[in-house]
């Protein structure tokens, strides 16, 4: 006879640990993440504690929250192999708009239909057709910051973007790059004068 709350999972997740495994808290945090997929590592520890009374170990925790990302997002490889397809669109849909594409083997392309194979990604830049054609109503100050990303691939993001009339940002341009270097901030500089600001 038993009266109670039924607990019978934490139970007997608490007499085996090895049960908890990330693919069991990866079903547990699921929601979770999709409602906020910044949560940390370390309030999932809490949550799965508070819940079962048993704490994972952090690459536990870590390993439960990529697999859950992966699920409900698609995992990261399937994500970067799906770049072209997503600026092919992107420059259909919005005709005029800039893709460079740059790959370690020292090719430059820029062109709809692009397919990576095993070329590694080195640099991408983009700018969408509306923001080139804002440039003429705008203030004549750009201004351009870069932020790293985080995930599998250590790429840094950067922005170009000024102001209109009214005071508003006005995002003009983006490149991904494997890293913020004075390189790479040549590259960018340069597309941009060409492709956006139209510099002679």
């Amino acid at each position: 006879y038993y009266k109670g709350s039924h607990t019978c999972v934490a139970s007997a997740i608490s007499l085996d640990h090895r049960q908890l495994d990330s693919n069991f808290i990866c079903n547990c945090i699921l929601e979770g993440v999709k409602k906020d997929p910044s949560k940390s590592v370390g309030s999932i520890i809490v949550e799965i504690h508070n819940w079962l009374h048993f704490k994972p170990s952090y690459r536990k925790a870590w390993e439960a929250k990529q697999k859950a990302i992966a699920r409900i997002w698609g995992d990261w490889d399937e994500s970067y192999q799906r770049l072209p397809h997503f600026f092919t669109a992107l420059q259909q849909t919005n005709p005029g708009s800039v893709v460079w594409w740059a790959f370690d083997d020292h090719t430059h392309v820029r062109h709809r239909a692009i397919e990576f194979d095993k070329k590694k990604l080195r640099r991408l830049f983009w700018s969408f057709k509306p923001a080139i054609d804002s440039i003429e109503f705008t203030k004549p100050v750009i201004q351009i910051d870069g932020t790293f990303l985080y995930g599998k691939y250590k790429h840094s993001l950067l922005i170009a973007t000024t102001i209109d009339g009214d005071n508003s940002v006005i995002p003009l341009a983006y490149a991904l790059v494997e890293s913020k270097n004075v390189d790479n901030w040549g590259w960018f500089m340069a597309l941009l004068r060409t492709y956006v600001v139209r510099c002679d």
